[in-house]
This record gives structure tokens, sequence and C-alpha cells, in this order.
């Protein structure tokens, strides 16, 4: 819908949301996919998106990405999160990076992929840390990717952080964008 589709770009992460020098690239040209994951219910074919929109800012060798869906019903988008959050799906997102870094090339080793907790932001909310290490040249390097996840009404958003040291103030980004939904 229109409507929605205009109000998902409206929410999603914008430079004002962050501190200087962050600079706004182009939305990924990767196609959504959903993780491999062994023993998840994988199918949200029963809830209805009727809005989507991203951003991407980079600063240095660190990134924020947003990802906003908006929903046919305050119930779809409830239903959506509930499922994308089940613990079996969560599991996946380490082992899922790792399959695409080798995919692409990139040797990568996952250190450590956990829940952090849940987050005072929207409706609901988690925060997921992903720790892993990737070859670059005779070392390899540590990437933190957080990913702070939450619904407000009929909006879901995503939001990664990602960087050689953990981005700070993540908590402030996901707030300020809930702020924008609905």
């Amino acid at each position: 819908r229109p409507a929605d589709m205009a109000l998902a770009k409206r929410i999603t992460l914008r430079a004002s949301d962050l501190s200087a020098g962050w600079t706004r690239q182009g939305p990924s040209t990767q196609p959504e996919e959903l993780p491999r994951c062994p023993g998840a219910d994988l199918d949200f074919s029963r809830f209805t998106i009727t809005g989507k929109a991203g951003s991407h800012f980079t600063r240095g060798t660190s990134v924020v990405e947003s990802f906003v869906e908006v929903f046919e019903s305050r119930a779809d988008a409830t239903g959506d999160y509930r499922k994308s959050t089940q613990p079996k799906l969560l599991a996946c997102l380490g082992p899922e990076l790792r399959r695409q870094a080798r995919m692409s090339g990139i040797d990568m080793r996952l250190e450590s992929a956990r829940f952090a907790g849940r987050r005072p932001v929207g409706d609901r909310a988690f925060e997921y840390r992903i720790v892993m290490s990737v070859a670059t040249g005779t070392r390899r390097t540590r990437i933190y990717v957080d990913l702070i996840g939450f619904q407000r009404g009929r909006t879901l958003v995503g939001t990664y952080f990602s960087g050689t040291l953990p981005v700070p103030g993540r908590l402030a980004v996901a707030r300020s964008i809930a702020g924008r939904a609905r």
C-alpha cells in the first residue's frame, strides 16, 4: 500500500538518529532470504506486510542498518514478531552469517552468538549479539554484530549494528526509530 510504504520510509534510520560522522549509503542489494534453520518453522505467509523500507549508514569500519516492515494489522505484527523470535530461529543467525560469508569467499569464524535480553523499546524488543572473526592477512579481526529487533503497533523494525568494536548508543538509536513507528 502506498501509505504504508511511505510510513515505512519515514520510520527508517535517519542521520539525526546517529552521532556525527555517519554517512548514508544506498540500500542493500542482496535479495531477502530466510535463513537455513533446521527445526524452525519459517512459514510467515499468514502475516500480511503492507509497507517495507530500509536504510544503511557507515562510519569507518562500522555499519548501522534498519529494516522496517509495516503490517496490515497489529495482530499480524505481533504474530510475526513472536514467530521470528523463537529460540530455534535466533540460534540460526550466527551460523547463517557464517554460511553467507563462506559463500562470498570470506574466511569467517563464529566466536559466539547469544540472546542478549529483552530491551525497553516499543511494545516488545530483544537484542542478539554475534561475535565473529575474519581473516585479514596473517591475522584475524573480531567483528561485533548486534541486532535490536522490536515491534511497535503494526510495525516491526530490525536494527543491525556492526563493527570491529561494538557500536555505542544502540539502545538510544532503536528508541529514536521506535518513536516514529506506529
